[in-house]
């Protein structure tokens, strides 16, 4: 009896540090297995928000139905948001033709600032108390690749640029 529990010792003391390097490497699957992180899931309908964009004009996400689509989810506050301007600069011309949408929480004016200061060519939604709502926010940033019928087929929550990258290589193929 004694010997079994030396090995379930032993077994316990290799497996729980091999555990635990896995889950610090893979944040995003331990986030999404032991917390609720909101937004929209995978394979869910994308609900079809309409706003204001943040030069003023008006936007509907409807008029890119039959199109893929990519939304980022971002606060102006967000340090790891503001980390993907350069990456959101440098491809530029992607999201140019392609169709990407920023949905910003936080000051209309800063995120006007923002896209000057950036020479961002997409659009950037104001995310007002009803946009809030529908998309469930709870975590930031947060991409969306939406597919032609309006459904999510890719998700990233935070910012890897690798990810990132794939996920407008995946936006090109629509």
């Amino acid at each position: 009896m004694r010997s079994n529990k030396s090995w379930i010792l032993l077994f316990m003391m290799a497996i729980v540090p091999l555990v635990g390097i896995w889950a610090m490497n893979n944040p995003g699957v331990v986030a999404q297995v032991f917390l609720n992180l909101g937004g929209i899931k995978q394979g869910e309908a994308f609900p079809q928000i309409s706003g204001e964009e943040v030069e003023g004009d008006s936007f509907r996400l409807e008029s890119w139905k039959g199109k893929r689509y990519v939304v980022m989810v971002a606060r102006i506050d967000c340090e790891v948001c503001q980390s993907t301007y350069p990456t959101l600069e440098k491809n530029r011309d992607i999201l140019q033709k392609y169709h990407f949408v920023m949905v910003g929480k936080g000051e209309k004016e800063a995120y006007r600032q923002v896209k000057a200061a950036h020479a961002f060519p997409f659009p950037i939604v104001y995310a007002d108390e009803q946009i809030q709502k529908d998309l469930k926010i709870k975590v930031f940033p947060t991409f969306y690749l939406i597919d032609e019928e309006g459904k999510v087929i890719q998700r990233l929550d935070g910012f890897d640029e690798g990810k990132f990258l794939k996920m407008l290589d995946e936006l090109k193929k629509g």
